[in-house]
């Protein structure tokens, strides 16, 4: 078997078309929180007025005031569904687990 044949095109799901809940899981919030630390940590802008240095702090009022500039990839039997934060719903409960 060629390496091509081992490789398979994933094609991006159209958003009508996801079959993934719209909830952000602890994983992602957990990734999406330290992605953004080390964001604001190595200079990149904050997207809210803040009047604390804590970058946690920053990060997470981000995803709770839907001013966060990542996204999620989950792969699917279908295909690649890409959403973005904003889009997806939090559970304040999750937020202190992080």
């Amino acid at each position: 078997m060629s390496q091509q044949q081992l490789v398979r095109a994933k094609t991006v799901v159209p958003r009508d078309k996801r079959v993934t809940s719209d909830m952000l899981t602890i994983y992602e919030l957990t990734r999406v929180v330290s992605m953004r630390i080390s964001m604001l940590g190595n200079g990149c802008p904050s997207y809210i007025q803040s009047a604390t240095d804590d970058f946690k702090q920053v990060a997470i009022r981000e995803i709770l005031e839907k001013k966060c500039p990542l996204s999620i990839t989950r792969e699917t039997s279908r295909g690649i569904e890409v959403w973005e934060v904003n889009e997806m719903i939090v559970n304040r409960i999750l937020i202190g687990m992080v």
